[in-house]
C-alpha cells in the first residue's frame, strides 16, 4: 500500500510524541542527574500546558491530542521545509542552527532527513546527545543526526547543506549580516533557509524583551551582545541577547545578503500560551480556526507571535 507523503509526516509527529511522553516520564532515570535538571526546566516551559491535560482523559486521547497540535503548528511554521524532506529523492541535508536540546533535529530526522544540529551552550547538546540515544533505542531505528558543539561561524566550512532551520535562534546570531552572508555563499542554488522567531511588535513580546532588558541591563535598547566561549577552541565568541525583529526588518537583512524572500508573514496570535492551561480536542479545534481567522485579517496579521520567513538562493539575473 501506498502512504502519501502527509501520513508519512503525520507518522513521524506521532513517532515523536509517543517517544517523548516516555521520555518526560522516564528522565529522572535514563538521564544523569545534570541533564535530567535541564531537560525538566526546558519540559516546564515547553510542555506542561498540554502534558497535564482535562482531567479523567485516557493516554491515548491524550497523545493524539498532542500529535494534532503538534503537527498544525509544526506544518504552520516549518511546512515548506517538511515537504522539501519528504519530496527529496535522497535524505535533505538540514542545517539546524541554534538547535538547543535537539527537538527540532530529532523530528527533521524522524521525517528523513540528514541533519547537522549546532549549538554554542554544551549542557544543552549534552542533552540532545542523550535524547537522541533514547529516542533511537524507542524506535529502534538510527537517526541520521550530528550534534555538534561549537559556533556556527566555525561550522558553516565543514558541513554540506540544501537546507538551514533557525527556529527561535535568529535572535542570538552575531553578527547576523555576515552570517546570512556566508551562508548565501555556500548554499546551492535552491537552497533554502527557514526562519520563525518571535515578533518584535506584538505587545507582549515587545513587553518582555523591554523588561528583560531594563531589569538585566538598566538599558531600553533592544538588543545587547553577550560573549561565550567556544568549546572546541576556547576563543571568546560574540552572541546577541534577544535582537527581536519586526517582519519587515528581518526581511530586508535576508534581502540585503542576496536572497530572495519567499515567504515572510506570521503565526502565532495565541499569545495565552503562556498561561500553560490544559485544553480538550474541541478547545484545539476552535484555537486553530482562530489563529487562521486573525492570520487572514491584514492589520491584525502585523501582531502576530511569530514571523515567519523563507528565503531561497535564487540564479543571478
Amino acid at each position: 500500500m501506498v502512504i502519501s507523503k502527509s501520513e508519512l509526516l503525520k507518522r513521524a509527529f506521532r513517532e515523536y510524541i509517543q517517544v517523548k511522553t516516555s521520555e518526560i516520564k522516564n528522565q529522572w532515570r535514563m538521564y544523569p542527574p545534570e541533564i535530567s535538571d535541564a531537560l525538566s526546566d526546558h519540559f516546564r516551559v515547553s510542555d506542561d500546558f498540554i502534558w497535564e491535560g482535562p482531567v479523567g482523559i485516557d493516554e491515548k486521547t491524550l497523545r493524539e491530542m498532542h500529535v494534532d497540535f503538534l503537527s498544525f503548528y509544526e506544518m504552520e511554521e516549518k511546512g515548506e521545509l517538511y515537504r522539501r524532506i519528504a519530496d527529496s529523492a535522497k535524505p535533505l541535508r538540514v542545517l539546524d542552527a541554534g538547535c538547543g536540546f535537539g527537538n527540532d533535529s530529532l523530528l527533521f530526522g524522524m521525517a528523513g532527513a540528514s541533519v547537522s544540529g549546532v549549538d554554542l551552550m554544551t549542557k544543552r547538546l549534552t542533552a540532545a546527545e542523550h535524547r537522541k540515544r533514547y529516542f533511537e533505542s524507542e524506535l529502534g531505528r538510527s537517526l541520521d543526526v550530528t550534534f555538534i558543539n561549537a559556533d556556527i561561524f566555525k561550522v558553516l566550512d565543514s558541513v554540506k547543506f540544501d537546507a538551514i532551520c533557525i527556529h527561535e535562534a535568529i535572535s542570538h546570531i552575531h553578527p547576523l549580516e555576515e552570517f546570512l552572508s556566508r551562508v548565501h555563499q555556500l548554499l546551492p542554488i535552491g537552497g533554502q533557509v527557514f526562519v520563525s522567531d518571535s515578533n518584535y511588535i506584538n505587545p507582549c513580546i515587545f513587553k518582555d524583551v523591554t523588561a528583560q532588558f531594563w531589569k538585566a541591563h538598566r538599558r531600553l535598547t533592544y538588543y545587547v551582545h553577550g560573549r561565550y566561549k567556544d568549546p572546541q577552541t576556547h576563543e571568546s565568541v560574540l552572541m546577541a541577547e534577544e535582537r527581536v525583529f519586526t517582519l519587515f526588518g528581518i526581511r530586508r537583512i535576508f534581502e540585503r545578503a542576496g536572497f530572495t524572500v519567499r515567504r515572510n508573514d506570521r503565526r502565532g496570535f495565541w499569545v495565552m500560551r503562556r498561561r500553560r492551561t490544559a485544553m480538550n480536542l474541541e478547545q484545539l479545534g476552535r484555537l486553530k480556526r482562530w489563529e487562521q481567522r486573525l492570520g487572514a485579517i491584514p492589520v491584525l496579521n502585523w501582531f502576530g507571535g511569530r514571523n515567519v520567513l523563507v528565503a531561497e538562493k535564487t540564479p543571478p539575473a
